[in-house]
């Protein structure tokens, strides 16, 4: 097969999502970004996919610790793995003196995390975003819109919290796939954005062509980790609220006209051109105002500012 052939999907997808006109701004060359992975194939997609869409940024690898549970899926981590791995991302953070886009698809078992969501990582999450240390950037998972998919039944502790981003998948007819998750029980706002997935996927050091289905939810997210990349490097110093919010403000309907929201799409097709355009003006967002005046202060802390 030639690279041309191999590549093609790979090439729509990023055109798809207007990465080619985000570059006018920047490549990311400002932002760092950690790939957090439990499989070396697995980690491998996610760094291709972040590469093509954001070349100029800096890529740190992460292995989040071994699962307690030995017979548990290798894909699976427990509550306490996943607050050792928030905990390194916020020292990376310190460490290199800015924030960290971190992205992430692996999930929380929930036989391991069967609690509310004031729950020690929802916790971190939202204290790591506020402080502008690292911006969580989840897979919504792939368990479908059903009520019985992990995000309804109590996985918003992790990938669905109002302060992190989740990303959903679409087919190449811009129509979500049918084992994108949906909605979440402590945010109404998931995902917050989508992003297509179909046909050869970057895996394993080659490509491997998973029809229909793509790379799930997981090969959807280093492609807005790239588009926070470019927003990041054209106005470093903003609010992780405000980047999330020109995310919403910025994506295509899918579905339904604005301003309902897909319940397996969020806000829409990633755009990534327009997110950047859309950071500055991102305080006049019904998302932005919804953070910063009703979850915020239902945390404890009060609207920010600037």
């Amino acid at each position: 097969m030639a690279l041309s052939d191999a590549t093609r999907d790979l090439t729509d997808i990023v055109a798809a999502v207007r990465r080619p006109q985000a570059w006018r701004y920047n490549r990311g060359e400002g932002a760092l970004v950690a790939v957090v992975e439990s499989e070396g194939d697995h980690a491998d997609m996610v760094q291709s996919i972040l590469a093509a869409g954001a070349p100029g940024c800096r890529i740190v690898r992460m292995a989040p610790p071994p699962h307690p549970h030995p017979h548990a899926d290798s894909t699976v981590l427990a509550a306490e793995a996943t607050l050792a791995v928030l905990e390194q991302l916020a020292a990376l953070a310190r460490e290199q003196g800015q924030l960290v886009i971190a992205n992430l698809s692996w999930e929380v078992s929930l036989d391991d995390l069967a609690l509310p969501c004031s729950n020690q990582v929802a916790s971190l999450v939202r204290q790591l975003s506020q402080e502008g240390l690292v911006l969580t950037c989840w897979a919504a998972g792939n368990s479908g819109p059903a009520p019985s998919s992990t995000a309804l039944a109590g996985f918003c502790c992790t990938n669905s919290t109002p302060w992190s981003v989740s990303v959903g998948a679409l087919d190449r007819r811009g129509r979500p796939q049918p084992y994108s998750s949906a909605l979440g029980r402590c945010s109404p706002l998931h995902p917050t954005v989508s992003a297509p997935t179909y046909g050869m996927v970057p895996y394993g050091g080659a490509y491997q062509d998973m029809g229909e289905t793509g790379g799930y939810t997981s090969a959807c997210v280093p492609l807005v980790s790239a588009a926070l990349a470019i927003m990041m490097t054209q106005w470093p110093g903003w609010r992780c609220q405000d980047y999330r919010a020109a995310l919403r403000a910025s994506a295509k309907p899918v579905g339904l006209p604005r301003p309902l929201t897909h319940p397996a799409a969020g806000w829409g097709l990633l755009q990534a051109d327009r997110a950047v355009a859309a950071v500055p003006l991102a305080r006049a967002h019904p998302s932005w105002l919804l953070e910063g005046l009703v979850l915020a202060p239902l945390s404890g802390v009060g609207p920010p500012a600037r």
